[in-house]
């Protein structure tokens, strides 16, 4: 989100380099964690005034948006008007799980660098209620992203694939637009992201890609948005 790119001489810059961040970590080294753990965390983000949370998991196991996660989520957007841009999965086609089912969320699928649906993208509709999402994608494969020091391997990238790398494109933009427009609360950052994107429903239906693919530059400059 808010690399500056500076192992890479600026070849490899977040997408909003001057966001302010809080660092949470919520799950253990293997990736797992307690719906406390990551509750704990959603809360404090959401009352140490982060405007934007973005949350790169999920559990697939778990689609009714009923669950604690889901229900979190959504408790926390109305109470703090914070936007949690949230992974949609990698089921492979299969439902997205909580948290990205929250409607409040913003539920990001991920498209590849040519536009086409990564076939690792939970789709939609929702269990149960038949809703839409997910709500927009991003670029989710064969993303350069910064290589923790206690991970294997060498050097300060790693490339990745996934809806957990398409998210944070999400978050960096709503951190552009929370720039623009200060006193937008979370849902209409949320409104000006899923009005303004490319449209892929040529090739796509609504369920496997939401409104189409972000469009950092278009949602900067548009003036007419729609509710999804």
């Amino acid at each position: 989100i808010a690399g500056t790119g500076a192992a890479s001489n600026g070849d490899n810059t977040g997408v909003a380099p001057a966001a302010d961040l809080l660092i949470g970590k919520v799950l253990n080294d293997n990736g797992y964690g307690y719906d406390s753990w990551i509750i704990a965390g959603m809360q404090w983000a959401a009352e140490s005034g982060a405007d934007i949370i973005n949350m790169s998991l999920g559990d697939p196991s778990r689609t009714d948006g009923l669950d604690p996660l889901t229900l979190a989520v959504d408790t926390l957007s109305a109470q703090h008007d914070t936007l949690f841009v949230i992974a949609a999965g990698n089921n492979y086609g299969g439902l997205i799980g909580t948290p990205g089912t929250a409607a409040s969320a913003l539920t990001v699928g991920a498209v590849d660098k040519q536009d086409q649906l990564a076939d690792f993208s939970s789709v939609g509709p929702l269990a149960g209620t038949g809703a839409l999402k997910p709500d927009l994608t991003a670029p989710g494969v064969a993303i350069n992203a910064a290589r923790s020091q206690h991970s294997t391997g060498d050097g300060m990238y790693q490339s990745k694939d996934g809806t957990s790398m398409a998210t944070p494109h999400v978050a960096g933009a709503a951190a552009i637009l929370t720039q623009q427009h200060p006193n937008w609360t979370g849902q209409q950052l949320k409104t000006a992201l899923t009005s303004s994107t490319q449209a892929l429903s040529d090739t796509y239906s609504a369920y496997q890609v939401g409104t189409g693919r972000l469009d950092i530059a278009a949602a900067v400059n548009t003036t007419v948005r729609a509710t999804g």
